[in-house]
């Protein structure tokens, strides 16, 4: 929150190692036991410092199904994060957070294209509506426009989740990991094509 002053110490980054190798371990073993089947949620967060994802499986008997259902229904499978480009530490928040919505989708790209169970949670509520129901017509910014376009490959649906309960895609969104070269040429690629439609 812009209200509370962020304070980062020791006690707080050995904290933030062991979670990071728990994180890893967890993501080794989840990506050996991933399950088609199984409803699958990816959660999405941007910072103007970087955005970052997890994807999680419902292995709970929960209803109706929500990523917040309870504490322990859903496993992790794969989490990944990156730095922003100057460009994009620049975007509007619904700009960034539809970004981080189109990277995270590619980047899981082998686990949910094709998913027939597929949730996209958000934290920005104006993104549900955009990215459900409106049509690339009715969408006057390009930026949102070539990211709607990015996203139709994949059928999912999109939900809200509060902010409070979006703490681990928060975290990477905040404390990044340097990008991979491919993502920084796509992202460079998917600038001069907004640039020439401007």
């Amino acid at each position: 929150s812009p209200k509370v002053p962020f304070e980062w110490n020791a006690g707080l980054d050995k904290a933030f190692t062991d979670s990071r190798r728990e994180i890893v371990e967890a993501i080794r073993k989840g990506v050996e036991i991933f399950d088609p089947s199984l409803t699958t949620c990816l959660r999405t967060d941007w910072s103007a410092k970087g955005m970052g994802y997890y994807l999680v499986q419902k292995t709970c008997e929960c209803e109706p199904v929500h990523p917040d259902c309870c504490t322990d229904g859903w496993h992790i499978t794969l989490a990944g994060s990156r730095f922003n480009t100057p460009t994009e530490a620049r975007y509007a928040p619904i700009e960034g957070k539809a970004l981080a919505i189109a990277w995270a989708l590619r980047q899981t790209r082998f686990f949910t294209m094709g998913c027939s169970k597929l949730i996209v949670a958000t934290d920005h509520k104006p993104l549900i509506r955009l990215l459900k129901d409106k049509t690339l017509d009715s969408i006057d910014n390009p930026c949102l426009f070539r990211l709607k376009q990015k996203v139709a490959m994949w059928n999912f649906e999109i939900i809200h989740c509060a902010g409070v309960s979006n703490i681990f895609a928060d975290a990477t969104s905040r404390r990044p990991t340097e990008a991979e070269e491919e993502d920084i040429t796509e992202e460079a690629e998917l600038l001069a094509c907004a640039i020439s439609a401007i």
